[in-house]
């Protein structure tokens, strides 16, 4: 025996045996992800279209290549006089 404490227990790190309930293989407890929470996490704040730079027009289903608009600049005063 020996004085020191326990800290933490894993049984099957492996996963060697059919075990269903994985989350009760360890001491102190783990919360552990559903696979669902893992699949969201990974598209987590992912937007293609974004990344694309594509937009889809209400009439249309089909993707077009996203239009930035430029704020436009007066003329100036020698293009206005037409020289």
């Amino acid at each position: 025996m020996s004085a020191k404490e326990v800290t933490g227990v894993e049984i099957d790190p492996r996963q060697e045996t059919a075990d269903v309930e994985r989350s009760n293989n360890y001491f102190p407890a783990r919360i552990e992800p559903t696979r669902l929470e893992v699949y969201r996490d990974r598209r987590a704040g992912r937007n293609q279209m974004k990344e694309d730079d594509l937009t889809v027009t209400p009439d249309s289903l089909d993707t077009k290549p996203a239009v930035t608009v430029r704020p436009t600049t007066a003329p100036s005063a020698a293009a206005r006089q037409g020289s």
